[in-house]
């Protein structure tokens, strides 16, 4: 069965409310006989302190202590007297609850009752087995309480054993207001803790029920989802997440859609034209002398040459591309892209320059990838460079890197397109087809080239004065 996540924060209050209330009521059962008798051992002791120095100010003397106790304290009369005048307490005590002529039997000992010993340690009140007038041990008052009057020690007081209270009334009373203290106590936690878990879990998984609706409609297809930000906590992360991974998405799913159209533009503007001709040439309508043959031979070059660049494309996206490296002097590799492009530049009348402002070194590359590479960025300078205009390779040797440029005097590209730049299809005219040769694969082969050799390529361009790529290639080229 599912249980949605608030009703697991809402009963997660209940538990913790109902545990917490469990504890306390534990701890305080246990702990109340004990803590009840404590309290009532020192406010029986405070008291009988304050009588005895009442007395001894008083009276300077402990002679007639002993009534004057036992008037304030009547349960200790059945214990009063010298041990000639009462020698068992026990059984004096327990004769009051016998019946006229009956005997009262005798215990071994009396009950437990605070004593009291004067300074000479003479008992003033009977306690245990000792009777007033018996001098006791100093043994005895280990743990009783001095009393002292003006600074001088007059008397001790003995506490008694704590079981020798009776404390089973006090103790039932206490524990019955604390059980009905406790049960309004967690009826009034539960409700609180229900009103609560409800306002708190729709505020905190409000972010989640965003989440959920956005990640539905995905789910559907309309993958562009951006969900609000409205705190600074782990679902704050976890909705920036989800709207990166949406815009994400939607330009993937983007760039799919206009590669599917790209494709089936270019393929399909050299299929019409073979298509057309074998048409035409079957219903007799033309002839397929040598001029149209050559037609259809440049328009299956065109098929040939996009299926060569998307496999070659292929490669280097799941890296799967086998590089042949070699130590390859830059100097000569530039010089060699100069000299293949020159009689081209001359054809289009652009001046072609190379500009080596340093001695290059040389590196482990793949020489015929890297002639691919900058034969895709010259060709595109040259296509975009007007009769008359300049295109500058250059290459210098830096700290940890090698630069190399290739700058062209064209009408340069718009800012807002250069990020696109290295898109597979991407082309700065719309409307040109691959009718001119140009794929719009290029410039997308040339970076994951370069990327494989561990090498960066950027473009620079005002929209107005041309466009230069930047390669920027370590020293230690990957061989991976």
């Amino acid at each position: 069965m599912k249980w949605p996540l608030r009703y697991q924060f809402v009963a997660t209050y209940l538990l913790v409310s109902v545990f917490t209330a469990c504890v306390i009521y534990a701890l305080v059962v246990f702990t109340s006989e004990q803590r009840i008798s404590q309290l009532k051992l020192n406010y029986q002791t405070e008291e009988m302190i304050a009588e005895i120095v009442s007395w001894y100010e008083a009276e300077k003397d402990w002679r007639g202590f002993e009534a004057y106790f036992v008037t304030l304290h009547p349960q200790y009369i059945q214990l009063a007297g010298t041990r000639e005048d009462n020698p068992n307490p026990v059984a004096a005590e327990e004769s009051n609850s016998l019946e006229p002529g009956e005997t009262p039997p005798r215990g071994p000992e009396g009950p437990k009752r605070h004593g009291i010993v004067s300074q000479s340690n003479v008992v003033l009140a009977n306690f245990l087995g000792f009777r007033v007038g018996d001098v006791i041990s100093s043994a005895y008052l280990r743990e009783a309480q001095p009393i002292t009057v003006e600074g001088t020690l007059v008397a001790w007081i003995v506490p008694p054993e704590a079981t020798g209270l009776s404390l089973a009334s006090q103790r039932e009373l206490f524990q019955d207001n604390f059980t009905q203290i406790f049960k309004i106590s967690l009826i009034v936690g539960v409700i609180v803790s229900l009103i609560f878990g409800q306002v708190f879990s729709r505020w905190l998984l409000k972010p989640m029920d965003r989440l959920y609706s956005a990640m539905s409609s995905m789910a559907k297809g309309r993958l562009y989802q951006q969900v609000p930000v409205t705190s600074n906590n782990e679902l704050a992360e976890l909705t920036l997440g989800f709207n990166k991974m949406s815009e994400s998405l939607t330009q993937a799913d983007q760039k799919r859609r206009r590669l599917t159209a790209d494709i089936t533009h270019d393929l399909g503007t050299p299929i019409q034209v073979i298509s057309g001709y074998i048409e035409m040439a079957q219903n007799g309508d033309v002839e397929l002398n040598n001029e149209r043959l050559k037609i259809v031979r440049n328009e299956l070059k065109l098929v040939e040459r996009l299926i060569r660049d998307m496999n070659l494309l292929a490669k280097t996206d799941s890296q799967s591309l086998s590089l042949q490296l070699s130590e390859v002097p830059l100097d000569k590799l530039l010089v060699a892209v100069h000299q293949r492009f020159l009689p081209k530049c001359e054809e289009k009348q652009i001046i072609l320059l190379l500009n080596l402002e340093s001695t290059l070194p040389s590196l482990y590359l793949d020489e015929a990838r890297m002639l691919q590479v900058l034969g895709n960025l010259l060709e595109n300078a040259v296509r975009h460079t007007p009769s008359r205009g300049k295109i500058v390779v250059s290459g210098k040797q830096c700290d940890g890197y090698c630069e190399l440029r290739i700058k062209d005097s064209g009408c340069g590209v718009a800012p807002e397109k250069l990020e696109h730049i290295f898109d597979r299809f991407y082309r700065i005219e719309p409307a040109r087809s691959g009718s001119d040769g140009n794929s719009g694969l290029g410039l997308t082969i040339a970076k994951g080239i370069l990327d494989m050799h561990g090498a960066e390529i950027k473009a620079h361009s005002d929209g107005a004065n041309g466009t230069e790529f930047i390669i920027r290639m370590p020293h230690k080229i990957n061989t991976a």
